[in-house]
């Protein structure tokens, strides 16, 4: 983009307030940027799920449904991809909106122990697993992704010394890193791979509502002050209105993130957004900050996540807050941890601590395969599936089901 728009947005952005990196700027098509939003990363190892996202993406941009006009980078320089096909009001309103993902991910302590690299970190990534299939071939390479990326969500966020962050239980991953019977050592390199990038990508699950309410919150006053034309206004409020548009029956980032925002500032001052910046995720900026007033403002209905084939929808009998804090804990995903069930010696004992939500018994069984893979003995998994406490296990030839107890928690 024009540097000299670049600059005035940066400005007015600095002097309202926002701290953020410096920004690199690149212009794509629609079909590069497809492929940075799939894959999260400009160069990232290839697999087959970033492969089916990216054409899904590139079927959307290509037939309208819904483009992506900007990929921000958390890096230090911040890299920045905008759309060539972008109006030039559409690039200074995503420059706007970088600039304050930037701010977020410079302030925001969940941010902070990120590497700011990591767009160098992940192209070694993908050399390194790219001699890997030069190697070792295309098949043994992808066996090993695959069975990784299943349990990519079962590391420890917090941080790599799991004794000291109390959540050793749920680091998963590294437990097979560290104790497999089968793996050999460029394996136990792939999964430290998908480990490190998980960690890397797991602020920005936490943060998700938060940080796109931050970005649109302050796009909006940034374009606003920068003095638009009659021209210009009228496209930004319709750009603008779009996005708070709500997603079917689908819960929008924007809208709830920049709702609560909105209100924050009329009651405590604009000031106070920043704290709230600093040091909230979504879970505890929901908790603390989403009131009725705010329901009722936003015109919230109720939230549920079982809705048809699984999508996050909203129903009348279920509470707003309590369906919400349910959604986003753990980011979504159904916390395992590792277990002390009764099992042979080398086995591997699961746990799954149940909140409501039961696990769907095909996906449950085909991951208990790719952990056998990846442990190299027997795998078992404790939960509550309907209606019946019991353990799932996998032996490498066939699947089971104990019963341990009755749990009148969910039936049929």
């Amino acid at each position: 983009m024009p540097y000299l728009f670049k600059s005035k947005i940066a400005d007015t952005a600095g002097k309202m307030g926002l701290d953020f990196y410096d920004v690199l700027f690149f212009i794509c098509s629609g079909e590069e940027i497809s492929a940075i939003s799939a894959y999260g990363m400009p160069s990232r190892f290839s697999h087959w799920s970033f492969g089916k996202l990216f054409e899904r993406y590139r079927l959307f941009h290509a037939l309208n449904v819904c483009r992506i006009h900007e990929v921000v980078i958390n890096s230090n320089p911040c890299c920045a991809f905008l759309l060539k096909n972008n109006s030039p009001l559409e690039n200074k309103l995503a420059a706007a909106h970088v600039f304050a993902h930037s701010d977020f991910f410079k302030n925001n302590i969940f941010f902070s122990h990120t590497p700011k690299d990591m767009p160098y970190i992940m192209g070694e990534h993908a050399r390194f697993i790219e001699n890997c299939r030069l190697i070792y071939g295309e098949c043994e390479v992808e066996r090993i992704l695959d069975a990784s990326l299943s349990i990519k969500e079962l590391i420890n966020p917090e941080g790599d010394c799991c004794e000291e962050s109390g959540l050793w239980d749920r680091d998963i991953l590294l437990h097979i890193i560290r104790n497999s019977h089968t793996l050999r050592d460029w394996q136990r390199e792939i999964l430290r791979i998908i480990r490190r990038e998980m960690k890397y990508f797991w602020p920005q699950l936490r943060t998700r509502f938060l940080n796109e309410g931050w970005a649109y919150f302050w796009h909006t006053k940034i374009m606003r002050q920068m003095g638009l034309g009659d021209g210009e206004l009228v496209e930004f409020s319709e750009i603008n209105a779009l996005a708070l548009k709500p997603l079917g029956h689908g819960l929008n980032p924007y809208h709830l993130g920049t709702g609560i925002l909105q209100h924050l500032e009329q009651i405590k001052g604009l000031k106070s957004l920043f704290s709230v910046r600093e040091r909230e995720s979504d879970i505890s900026f929901v908790n603390k900050y989403l009131s009725p007033e705010i329901e009722r403002k936003l015109k919230f209905s109720a939230y549920n996540k079982e809705g048809r084939g699984g999508e996050e929808v909203f129903e009348e009998r279920q509470g707003i807050k309590d369906g919400l804090l349910k959604m986003l804990d753990n980011c979504g995903f159904p916390l395992i941890v590792l277990g002390e069930g009764d099992c042979k010696l080398g086995e591997l004992y699961l746990k799954h601590i149940y909140d409501g939500r039961g696990l769907k018994k095909t996906s449950l069984e085909k991951t208990l395969e790719y952990i056998y893979f990846l442990w190299g003995k027997a795998v078992h998994l404790e939960t509550i599936y309907r209606g019946r406490f019991g353990v799932f296990s996998y032996d490498g030839g066939k699947h089971t089901f104990r019963n341990l107890r009755f749990h009148a928690g969910e039936r049929d």
